[in-house]
C-alpha cells in the first residue's frame, strides 16, 4: 500500500539554491541576448529603406516536403546605380510573394550589398527573444529569494517585525 505524502515545504537553503539558479540562469540569457541582438542592432542603425522586386522565389524542403516545405524570395535592388541581390530570411509556409511584387529593402549606406527585407521578423532573429526571457527569468529569481524586500511578502514582513520585536527586548524572557 502507497500512501501520498506531500513533499516539504521548500527550506530556505533550497529556496536560495532555486533563486541563485535562475539568477545566474536569467543573467546569462541576458547577456546571450545583447551579443546577438548587436548585429541587427548595427544593421537598423543608420540604415535606409529602398524599394526593391521580387525576381524569384526559393523552395526549401525538409525530411518531409508534404509537411515542412518553405518559401523565401529573392529580391533585386539598386543603390546609386548598382544592383545587388539577396535571399530572404525568414521562410513562409505558402508563397506570399509573386515575381515582380515590389518589397521595401534595409540597407546599410557603408554596405549596400548587406541588404534584408524591412520586416521585423527579417531583421530580429527568433533568437533576440534570449533578452526578454532572461528578464523574466532574473526577475523571478530576485523574487525568491528569501528575505527579499521586492517579495514584500508575509513572510519577509514577519521576519522584520519579529527582528523588530527583538531588538525592543519584548521578545526574551
Amino acid at each position: 500500500m502507497t500512501t501520498n505524502v506531500d513533499p516539504a515545504p521548500p527550506t530556505p537553503a533550497r529556496t536560495m539554491s532555486i533563486a541563485q539558479f535562475m539568477i545566474f540562469f536569467g543573467i546569462v540569457l541576458l547577456i546571450l541576448g545583447l551579443v546577438i541582438s548587436i548585429r541587427p542592432l548595427g544593421h537598423v542603425l543608420g540604415s535606409r529603406v529602398t524599394l526593391g522586386r521580387v525576381i524569384g522565389v526559393d523552395e526549401y524542403e525538409f525530411n518531409n516536403p508534404a509537411v515542412y516545405r518553405y518559401w523565401v524570395p529573392i529580391v533585386e535592388y539598386e543603390v546609386d546605380g548598382k544592383r545587388h541581390k539577396f535571399k530572404g530570411v525568414v521562410g513562409r509556409k505558402w508563397t506570399e510573394y509573386s515575381l515582380g511584387d515590389r518589397v521595401e529593402v534595409i540597407y546599410q549606406p557603408r554596405h549596400p550589398e548587406w541588404g534584408r527585407l524591412n520586416l521585423f521578423e527579417e531583421i530580429w532573429p527568433w533568437y533576440a527573444i534570449l533578452f526578454p526571457i532572461g528578464v523574466v527569468v532574473t526577475t523571478v529569481g530576485l523574487f525568491l529569494l528569501p528575505g527579499s524586500r521586492a517579495r514584500g511578502g508575509i513572510a519577509s514582513k514577519r521576519k522584520r517585525e519579529v527582528e523588530i520585536w527583538d531588538a525592543d527586548g519584548l521578545g526574551t524572557s
